[in-house]
């Protein structure tokens, strides 16, 4: 009752007894930017006509399942807004790994990480397994990230990030 009248510093709410904070909202800041799954529903149909990529697609990055190209700066085969999966086929990261080695723009060591990742998926492909296993796909990814300029993003950041590119 000393405080009646008073708001949060924090979060303006008005402090007030125990049944009345029930109600009201105090403030929670998460360290990274979170999607209201029941809001996605019912906004993924315009949100996927909107970005012009499929709700499945978009439930998928939300769920971290698939990863989306922000940039693709130097590799020309990786379009911008291209959905990833996180378990891929090892020509599409072949192709794209010929592409950064035929080039040459980048420093030796890079060509070198490129020459070994190539060399492990042909190693793969002797063994004629079709898909990789999501730790190469992991260390594949950081290294277009790290090497390549290659910004690539999944959960609500990449649904932000491909909101923000829209005019």
């Amino acid at each position: 009752k000393e405080n009646k009248g008073q708001k949060c510093e924090r979060c303006e709410v008005l402090i007030g007894e125990k049944n009345l904070q029930r109600w009201r909202p105090g403030h929670i800041e998460l360290p990274v930017p979170v999607t209201n799954i029941a809001v996605f529903k019912i906004l993924a149909t315009n949100l996927s006509k909107l970005l012009g990529i499929p709700a499945k697609k978009l439930e998928d990055i939300i769920y971290f399942n698939a990863y989306v190209i922000i940039d693709n700066n130097l590799i020309s085969s990786l379009k911008k807004g291209k959905i990833l999966e996180k378990k891929f086929n090892q020509s599409q990261i072949d192709s794209i790994l010929q592409e950064i080695i035929q080039e040459k723009k980048l420093a030796e060591n890079v060509l070198e990480k490129a020459e070994q990742l190539q060399k492990k998926i042909t190693a793969k492909k002797n063994k004629k397994e079709e898909t990789t296993d999501t730790t190469f796909s992991e260390e594949y990814l950081d290294f277009l990230e790290k090497h390549c300029g290659v910004k690539l993003s999944t959960g609500t950041e990449a649904l932000q990030e491909l909101l923000v590119g829209i005019n």
